[in-house]
């Protein structure tokens, strides 16, 4: 069994949860640069819908964070 990298990794995630972030990538992927992964998925011809949502953090400080969603070929 090969490893998995990092692009297929936020691939699976994407394809079984839908939407992917940050946050969720460090946490689940193991991925710190999300960005750049998903710049080059784009690169390889997968397309991501972006878009940024707030969020609040534990010191009530509210943040944005972006989001991506894969887009499924037809």
């Amino acid at each position: 069994m090969s490893k998995q990298n990092q692009q297929q990794r936020i691939l699976e995630f994407c394809q079984q949860w839908g939407t992917i972030d940050r946050i969720r990538a460090l946490d689940r992927c193991g991925v710190i640069e999300l960005s750049a992964r998903i710049v080059a998925l784009e690169k390889d011809g997968h397309e991501f819908e972006k878009a940024w949502i707030k969020r609040v953090n534990r010191f009530n400080e509210e943040y944005r964070l972006r989001t991506y969603k894969l887009k499924i070929r037809p």
